[in-house]
């Protein structure tokens, strides 16, 4: 059995946020022959899930946490994940605490339990292929763009296909749905509010380049918005740790209207240097 852990910050050299430095992943946990237990604040199972087929995840423009929810890192986890059982598949299981926030689906009570907010994932990987359904119980949150609400429920499906080692292809499909809040709460329509988002990627790798793209559209059933998101990209591997990016994202939203623009519509462009170490 070993000690794991991590601290990980996340910092904005342009200044425009306004703490210099934000918590990431922070943990720490137990691994072993009888699979990883860990608390603190970390990246749920549901978003993990999903890791695979974003081809722009944690780019801050082009991560799908711009067309969907559930891309959370949440306060006060605790997590176990057994072995990889069979050879194929691995469970997850986790819990976080309300603290005390006013309960979602009722505004006279509050949420003091253990496991208020409660996720579970199957991943299954074999060869070239990666599959995972997870899901995410009253998490905290209003949806994207289908209204208001106190918390959602998120079902998600993921697949992930690597056909040779130079192409790889890769989808998400999700529902998330809002939680009716009782005794007056302004949410009282939440589960009439219904997000589905369905996301497509693609990459293929030559020599030190890597081109990838992405499309991606998430609908509200409530609102009838509609957002659908392109990106392309390019990474070049300088070295080993150190990576050039450069990428284009469009996000088109239909039926919505944003301080008297009716269908606003973005287009940003960048560049980027990824070191790990």
């Amino acid at each position: 059995m070993c000690i794991r852990d991590r601290l990980e910050y996340g910092i904005n050299p342009d200044g425009s946020d306004t703490n210099a430095f934000t918590q990431r992943n922070i943990f720490v946990g137990l691994k072993g022959d009888y699979g990883i237990g860990k608390v603190g604040k970390f990246d749920t199972p549901i978003k993990e899930s999903g890791v695979k087929a974003d081809q722009f995840n944690d780019e801050s423009i082009g991560d799908d946490k711009n067309l969907m929810v559930g891309e959370t890192r949440a306060n006060n986890m605790i997590q176990y994940s057994t072995p990889k059982l069979a050879d194929l598949m691995t469970v997850t299981v986790a819990v976080a605490p309300g603290e005390g926030r006013q309960a979602q689906d009722n505004t006279k009570d509050g949420d003091t339990g253990v496991a208020d907010t409660y996720y579970a994932s199957a991943v299954f990987e074999q060869g070239i292929f990666y599959g995972a359904l997870a899901y995410a119980g009253h998490e905290a949150g209003s949806l994207k763009f289908d209204g208001a609400t106190a918390g959602v429920d998120i079902i998600r499906a993921t697949g992930f296909v690597k056909l040779i080692d130079a192409l790889e292809i890769g989808a998400i499909y999700q529902q998330a749905t809002g939680i009716d809040q009782a005794n007056g709460g302004k949410t009282a329509n939440g589960s009439d509010a219904k997000e589905k988002t369905g996301l497509a990627s693609i990459a293929y790798t030559f020599d030190a380049f890597k081109f990838k793209a992405e499309y991606g559209q998430t609908k509200g059933d409530l609102t009838d918005i509609k957002r659908t998101a392109m990106a392309f990209g390019v990474d070049y591997k300088l070295s080993k740790a150190l990576t050039a990016q450069v990428y284009y994202i469009n996000y088109e939203d239909k039926n919505r209207t944003v301080n008297t623009i009716s269908d606003p519509t973005t287009d940003s462009y960048g560049v980027g240097l990824v070191f790990d170490f």
